[in-house]
């Protein structure tokens, strides 16, 4: 299996959510397998993504990735590679706080940069596999791994734990100012829809905590039988949250189908929150019980979800296909970057880099929720990461097979075990 990492570079991010081209697109990576999962923005526009690299694919119908590296690698704003440097811990995410200080969390722990990228502050014993980490309040670090929040200060310092509500757990936020900690996920419930027997339902939540773990507010998070009696069976799970630069949350998740707890207001079950439908990739009419990504905006210090919108992919017969969110950004002008994978064939913007049909999608939406810029950028690849800052818009993810579209590549193709790349 082969691994993607890209970075889509534009001089100003409303540039790019117009019409953009890819300053750099490469392959990342070793001679071995690779995978880039993590990436950050630096205040200096330098991007930064981190991963595993180099490590070993053994077995055929069981696959299992074996040794191999934690490391990080720097691109200048222009496309111009920097470093490659060995990571004491194999990255799986990133984060920048307001003074350029990086963050890195994975399996070994969570270390902090300095705003250069060049010298390790401290380094923490906590997260692990697939843990998140997001900056923190007074210069910290906030961190999820196994279902457990530590909050970490200036130098690294645990002066907090708390264990979240939710049977799975993806995903956490912070807001450095008001001090919240913001975690979502999903869970497995169950109800009888009038008429009908008993189904399982999963069901997205979104919840908020203080820094002493007491939760604030909780939003979707309905009982299974509150769902079935309004006929919105659609499994749902919530990915990913970010703290915009604008202030508010954002939220990506999927729905499998369009009969969704997305389409209600996040407090209030009976409530239809408006959505924009500005063509068929953004109303989920003609779908089955596909995954589609749903995106939302919620007020911070309530939990209501102020706007939101589905996005599906569309077969030729135009039947609604699947599309799933891994990522999220957003700027301070309210712009949303969201990026995964889909299948045949998500929107693509007229001549736009990128190519046709399903892979590592990325989308950009206004505050108003209108698409503005829409891509593929490799086939058979998914979106992992995304990060705006500075005017740059950096992507990583991962990708099977030689199916990256290249420019000006440092590395032009990709090796049997899997690489990372670059856009």
């Amino acid at each position: 299996m082969m691994r993607l990492a890209m970075f889509l570079c534009a001089t100003t991010t409303a540039t790019l959510a117009t019409a953009a081209e890819a300053v750099v697109s490469s392959y990342w990576g070793g001679s071995k397998h690779d995978e880039l999962r993590a990436v950050a923005v630096l205040p200096s526009g330098v991007v930064v993504a981190g991963g595993l690299a180099d490590a070993t694919v053994t077995g055929d119908k069981s696959k299992k990735v074996e040794g191999g590296e934690g490391r990080i690698t720097l691109w200048s704003v222009d496309g111009k590679h920097i470093a490659d440097r060995p990571c004491e811990i194999v990255p799986s995410d990133m984060d920048c706080d307001l003074k350029g200080r990086l963050l890195v969390a994975g399996r070994g722990g969570v270390l902090c940069w300095d705003a250069a990228g060049k010298a390790k502050r401290w380094q923490a014993a906590v997260g692990g596999d697939d843990a998140r980490v997001c900056a923190g309040p007074n210069g910290g670090a906030v961190v999820l791994a196994n279902k457990r929040v530590s909050i970490l200060d200036a130098e690294g310092h645990s002066i907090g734990e708390f264990n979240v509500a939710g049977g799975f757990v993806n995903d956490v936020a912070c807001d450095p100012t008001s001090q919240m900690v913001f975690v979502v996920g999903f869970d497995n419930k169950h109800g009888t829809p009038p008429g009908q027997k008993r189904y399982p339902v999963q069901v997205a939540f979104v919840r908020a905590y203080d820094l002493r773990g007491e939760q604030r507010w909780q939003a979707y998070a309905w009982g299974g039988q509150e769902v079935a009696d309004r006929h919105l069976m659609a499994d749902t799970r919530a990915y990913r949250i970010v703290w915009g630069d604008d202030g508010k949350l954002y939220v990506t998740g999927e729905s499998a189908g369009g009969n969704t707890i997305w389409l209600r207001s996040s407090r209030n079950l009976d409530e239809t929150l408006p959505m924009p439908k500005f063509d068929a990739f953004q109303h989920a009419y003609n779908t089955a019980a596909n995954h589609i990504t749903a995106v939302v905006r919620i007020d911070p210090k309530s939990g209501v979800s102020e706007a939101a919108t589905l996005l599906l992919a569309r077969l030729g017969n135009g039947k609604g296909n699947t599309i799933r969110p891994r990522a999220i950004a957003a700027d301070a002008q309210g712009n949303i970057y969201v990026g995964g994978t889909s299948a045949f064939s998500p929107p693509k913007t007229p001549d736009s880099f990128g190519r046709e049909g399903g892979g590592a999608f990325l989308v950009v939406f206004d505050s108003q929720f209108r698409r503005t810029f829409a891509t593929t950028l490799a086939g058979s690849a998914s979106v992992q990461a995304v990060a705006v800052r500075s005017g740059v818009l950096a992507v990583a993810g991962q990708v099977e097979g030689n199916e990256l579209v290249t420019a000006k590549p440092a590395k032009s193709g990709g090796d049997d075990q899997g690489d990372g790349f670059l856009t």
